[in-house]
């Protein structure tokens, strides 16, 4: 195993990190701010948020005010 391969390794495992952090963004953030909203924000992230409109939905949903629900 050289080094490039080790690198690559790290490379990949960075980028994957990031991506997972970003896509769970909405459900970090809502059960950071309301936990009891933290389960439907999870189940549109994980069902709807591949397309894009589901993961805008599920991030308005975590940051809407306590007020609006």
């Amino acid at each position: 195993m050289s080094w490039t391969d080790i690198l690559d390794f790290l490379e990949f495992a960075l980028i994957s990190s990031t991506g997972l952090a970003l896509y769970f963004a909405p459900t970090l953030i809502a059960h950071k701010r309301k936990p009891l909203a933290a389960f439907t924000v999870y189940n549109v992230n994980i069902f709807l948020g591949w397309t894009g409109v589901g993961w805008l939905y599920a991030l308005y949903l975590s940051l809407r005010s306590p007020a609006e629900e």
